[in-house]
């Protein structure tokens, strides 16, 4: 017997930024799920 969910879409963004002016610096942004959809991961 399988499981059926209906499909949904999931939008995540990322960016990385190292600036030339500081040694070693690095800034890390990311937003995780934009528009707040629900979700339930299926099991394999």
């Amino acid at each position: 017997m399988q499981d059926e969910r209906d499909s949904y879409v999931v939008v995540d963004l990322y960016a990385t930024y190292r600036p030339d002016f500081v040694e070693g610096l690095r800034l890390d942004v990311g937003v995780d799920n934009v528009f707040d959809e629900e979700y339930e991961r299926g099991a394999f």
